[in-house]
């Protein structure tokens, strides 16, 4: 499941994303938009993130691993 925030600022899903190949097409179509973006792996809260920077926007991707497999995603985005 993905769980996407923008905070009312940046546009995201109005509802969750279920399912594996639901989210690999989700988050292939938002690369798509955003192809010059730079990638970087790090921790957020002590969980697994994948941390996105493009033109001063900085987008977060908190991968859950409970029980060994992903859970759940939740992006959050912020332009400020």
């Amino acid at each position: 499941m993905l769980y996407s925030d923008g905070g009312g600022k940046v546009r995201a899903a109005l509802n969750p994303v279920y399912g594996a190949q639901r989210i690999a097409r989700f988050m292939i179509g938002v690369e798509r938009k955003n192809p010059d973006r730079q990638i970087f792996i790090g921790q957020v809260n002590g969980e697994p993130a994948l941390l996105f920077a493009r033109d001063g926007r900085d987008d977060v991707l908190v991968i859950d691993m409970s029980g060994g497999a992903i859970q759940r995603i939740l992006q959050v985005s912020n332009p400020d």
